[in-house]
């Protein structure tokens, strides 16, 4: 950065000061912001209404999973078993690198059959975009629409995540297993600690949450 080079410049003698030693970096702090359950029946009905469902059905998996935008566009139907109830997400798309393989509820599976009913035989997408052959690239205008319509502009796709975390707490999911489903690995966690927690503990955590936000969405 601009720091570092007039810091290299004082150093090799090209310069007597360093104009970027009287700024301070700001630090940022974690923002939270988590939805109510009015929010998220305003944001239900705008989703509804939605002209485009694909995307629409992006923001639905992310309320759902507590996925993260990018999985949920960049998902494939190969990834899913629903059988089982599975969504083995690949290491590709994991912000840990990681294969992680999320037990869905049934709203999740409802919503992947639907895919399967509208996207042409052949196409490995959930969500095809415009681009033959790839998925769908971005929604950014998509959610300023839904911003707009259901008077949330100061909440993000990513706030998803974290209503969908704070929902699972407050509905006696415990913490272990709400942090191993949607892959957040906090400081106070480790792999190891998530390892012992149940596909089956999972299944029910995601379930519970299908049935609390299947009012909403």
């Amino acid at each position: 950065d601009r720091r570092k080079m007039f810091t290299l410049a004082v150093e090799w003698e090209w310069r007597a000061d360093n104009p970027g030693q009287g700024f301070h970096r700001r630090i940022e702090h974690a923002r939270e912001r988590f939805l109510s359950p009015d929010e998220l029946t305003r944001l239900a009905s705008v989703l509804d209404a939605a002209e485009d469902q694909r995307a629409a059905a992006i923001i639905r998996m992310c309320m759902l999973t507590g996925a993260r935008v990018g999985e949920a566009r960049t998902a494939r139907f190969e990834q899913f078993n629903l059988d089982y109830a599975i969504w083995s997400k690949p290491a590709s798309t994991t912000k840990q690198r990681k294969i992680h393989r999320v037990p869905i509820s049934q709203e999740v599976v409802a919503i992947v059959r639907q895919r399967q009913l509208v996207v042409p035989k052949g196409n490995p997408w959930l969500f095809p975009g415009d681009v033959p052959g790839q998925p769908v690239k971005e929604i950014r205008r998509f959610w300023m629409m839904v911003q707009r319509e259901a008077n949330l502009p100061d909440v993000r796709i990513h706030d998803l995540r974290h209503t969908f975390a704070t929902l699972a707490l407050q509905n006696g999911v415990d913490v272990k297993t709400v942090s191993s489903m949607p892959g957040h690995y906090s400081a106070g966690f480790t792999l190891d600690t998530y390892a012992h927690v149940t596909t089956d503990a999972k299944l029910k955590a995601a379930q519970t949450m299908g049935n609390i936000l299947s009012r909403a969405v």
